[in-house]
């Protein structure tokens, strides 16, 4: 018997229950009265990760120890499982519910120009406040929404809260600062991102500038590949960040971009070629993730001032950093 859906061990044991329930009563063949009682031997994946056969194996062993114990019960194949598996898998089940519960919240660091002490705009990302494990930050998000085939959605959703609280800067009479959004590469190809883009864009009422979308070079469309839809909102004023890039860069006519990311782990020479690409193609280049003060004195001694991450300051939640913004210098980006 194959059985999707469960969700816990707990699942697995009404389900095997039922089954030997089923068989109190005496079976009638033939006019003749038969006492069966079957014996279950139950794996649950992904908790057991075996593959198919493993699986097969592994819930016929658990029904010889089933036999063993005597007729008529059922036993779970037992397999070892360490606390960070055991939380991984329990994210796992729980991130689409995590969705429908309003559980993903929007963090906010703020990204500076170090010599001006000037705001320039906000890297926006999501974390989970889980109602049992706590906070779950971005990074391990990702990597859940991932596994769970669920990276586009949560991209989206980033952007659907960066609009919202647009809107919030707006009542408040704060600036409008831009939000840098980091997205898949591949979303450049779907008209159906675009559509929703343009749908959150209106409906929160968001200027086209006020929004990048920092996309991965891994995966990077050809310029044939790109969603005509994105010729549209980048008309609108959407402009288009490439970060964790190598060189050379992408031209102009292959991807359209406004500005360039590096990672704040960067040495000294990849530093010093990401700073000879921004100059020669007239880009802005913004060190994100600077964590480390080490890293923030690195890029300062490089001559890149625009800095994002906990060295400069550290993220906030969306209430923290409508008051962290008032009476800031602001210059946009």
């Amino acid at each position: 018997i194959l059985a999707p859906g469960l969700r816990s061990v707990d699942d697995a044991e009404q389900l095997a229950q039922k089954l030997l329930d089923r068989f109190v009563a005496p079976l009638e063949v033939g006019g003749q009265s038969l006492v069966v009682r079957p014996t279950i031997g139950v794996t649950l994946y992904p908790l057991d990760d075996a593959d198919p056969d493993g699986l097969l194996r592994h819930a016929d062993a658990a029904m010889y120890e089933a036999k063993k114990a005597g007729r008529g019960c059922y036993r779970i194949f037992s397999t070892e499982i360490d606390a960070d598996r055991r939380r991984r898998l329990d994210l796992e089940r729980e991130i689409h519910s995590a969705i429908a519960l309003n559980q993903l919240h929007l963090r906010m660091a703020p990204v500076m120009d170090l010599t001006r002490g000037t705001v320039l705009a906000v890297l926006a990302s999501l974390y989970w406040q889980h109602p049992r494990l706590g906070r779950v930050e971005h990074a391990e998000l990702m990597r859940v929404a991932a596994r769970a085939n669920l990276v586009g959605n949560l991209e989206l959703l980033q952007i659907t809260h960066a609009c919202q609280h647009h809107l919030g800067h707006n009542k408040q009479g704060i600036p409008h600062l831009p939000f840098i959004v980091e997205v898949s590469a591949w979303q450049l190809r779907s008209t159906e991102f675009f559509a929703h883009l343009s749908e959150l864009l209106a409906r929160f009422r968001v200027n086209g500038d006020r929004l990048i979308l920092a996309v991965d070079a891994e995966g990077l469309p050809d310029a044939q590949q790109l969603a005509p839809a994105l010729g549209e909102l980048l008309a609108r004023g959407v402009r288009l960040a490439l970060r964790d890039f190598n060189l050379p860069l992408p031209s102009a006519e292959q991807l359209p971009i406004a500005l360039l990311m590096a990672d704040a782990d960067a040495d000294e020479e990849q530093i010093a070629a990401a700073r000879a690409a921004s100059i020669e193609r007239l880009l802005p280049l913004v060190a994100v993730h600077v964590d480390q003060v080490l890293q923030k004195n690195r890029w300062s001694a490089a001559g890149c001032h625009w800095l994002g991450g906990a060295a400069v300051q550290p993220a906030m939640d969306a209430q923290q950093a409508l008051s962290w913004f008032e009476g800031r210098k602001i210059e946009e980006l």
